[in-house]
């Protein structure tokens, strides 16, 4: 109870501060240098990424709490089931459904054969690392109409590294 009580809490706090000071943390991440369009895109973008974080987060914890209960099936069909309406309610994100819908079934697949760790590092990757760097990254280097590109570049990455990772780990069925 008190990790969904702390996940909740978490996410209001991201979701006020994203949404409310969207600019202001866009601009302390090293956005002043940029022109006022790029900033204006980081902005927005923030702002919608954070006022979704209670379904992000909450998806999170509850995996752990599938996880935990000794049923890798029960994960398998819950991460599934997040995967698909994932796909259909991130339309923002429309180019990049194909790998992210790969990604997160690697990542069930992981988790229900009891391979935690590399499922997690494909779960942070997508999530925080690879994203965020594609997202601050490719527009500096392509110009800043290009920040719609970050998510599939991201997705594709993504899906390199769960590709390796699966490879070298031996999946056992049970």
């Amino acid at each position: 109870m008190t990790a969904l009580i702390l996940t909740v809490l978490t996410a209001v706090v991201l979701t006020v501060s994203g949404t409310v000071f969207s600019q202001q943390i866009v601009d302390l991440s090293g956005a002043r240098k940029l022109g006022e369009e790029m900033r204006r895109l980081s902005a927005d973008y923030l702002f919608y990424y954070s006022a979704f974080s209670l379904p992000m987060l909450m998806s999170s914890c509850l995996s752990v709490f599938i996880r935990n209960d000794g049923s890798p099936a029960l994960s398998f069909v819950g991460m599934c089931t997040g995967a698909v309406s994932n796909i259909f309610l991130d339309w923002l994100f429309s180019l990049s459904f194909i790998p992210m819908a790969l990604n997160l079934v690697y990542t069930s697949l992981l988790y229900s054969t009891k391979r935690t760790t590399q499922s997690d590092i494909i779960a942070i990757c997508r999530g925080i690392v690879i994203k965020a760097t594609a997202i601050f990254c490719i527009p500096v280097i392509f110009g800043s109409k290009t920040i719609w590109a970050a998510p599939l570049v991201a997705e594709m990455i993504t899906f390199v590294i769960a590709v390796i990772l699966t490879k070298k780990t031996k999946l056992i069925y049970q």
